[in-house]
């Protein structure tokens, strides 16, 4: 199976019949945003406005996770949904927008995690706005235990290019945990919120990642390796050097 972009939607096709190829758009009804496969199974997590969907690719049924109120008084939105490496709930970003459509960000945005076995939605954090930036969910740790996001105490989208810190929020409950509270080096821990900054492995509580605040990707950018609950960061590579993008065996 494959999913991917074309045009404002996502579209999904067994490889083995392309011209199959059908859009989320005709079968969930309106526009699709962000979407993802279960790491164990055919199972697409997709979003759509006010709803988190789950399709089962080989019967091509689709199921309602959380569906939000959605009237002239208040608008919900449902975003970047990630999947637990268990392939047992999905995290995704909640935003409410009291007075509707067109009133700009003036509500709340919160992160929120939801069994795929039929269970209601839990609230785990909320970003505090105004007095905090939007909670920016970056994945899971790989041992399924913290969920990790970013959080740019301004709430700019190009402030947060020049990076943020990283936090990981443990599920068992508890306050999220900063990524490089405690250093090596004096490394610092600022980074860019890009995908391909950051890499976890299956069944592992660290991961490594790509430090170093400024949006350009040449200079001040180091790969380095950290654990949530210690919080400390040791740097691989040498200041003088910019590395990026790191690819774990």
């Amino acid at each position: 199976w494959l999913a991917f972009r074309k045009g404002h939607f996502v579209w999904v096709m067994d490889v083995s019949a392309p011209a199959e190829a059908y859009s989320l758009e005709t079968t969930a009804g309106g526009g699709t945003g962000g979407f993802a496969w279960s790491p164990v199974a055919d199972r697409l997590a997709f979003t759509a406005g006010n709803r988190l969907q789950l399709l089962e690719a080989e019967r091509g049924i689709i199921k309602t996770l959380v569906s939000l109120p959605e009237d002239g008084e208040e608008m919900h939105r449902i975003t970047n949904p990630f999947w637990k490496p268990d392939g047992t709930a999905i995290a995704y970003e909640q935003y409410r927008i009291p007075g509707g459509a067109g009133k700009g960000f003036q509500g709340d945005h919160s992160i929120w995690l939801v069994e795929v076995a039929d269970s209601e939605p839990a609230r785990l954090y909320d970003s505090q706005i105004p007095e905090k930036g939007e909670a920016t969910l970056a994945g899971w740790s790989g041992d399924g235990r913290h969920l990790l996001f970013w959080q740019s105490p301004i709430m700019s989208a190009s402030a947060l290019m020049d990076g943020a810190p990283l936090y990981a929020l443990p599920l068992a409950g508890g306050e999220p945990l900063r990524i490089g509270a405690e250093t090596v080096e004096g490394t610092e821990t600022q980074m860019l919120p890009l995908p391909d900054f950051l890499e976890t492995a299956a069944g592992a509580p660290d991961m490594v990642l790509t430090v170093g605040s400024g949006r350009e990707t040449w200079v001040n950018k180091r790969i380095a390796q950290a654990e949530p609950v210690a919080g400390i960061v040791w740097p691989f590579t040498p200041p003088e050097k910019a590395a990026i993008t790191p690819a774990r065996s």
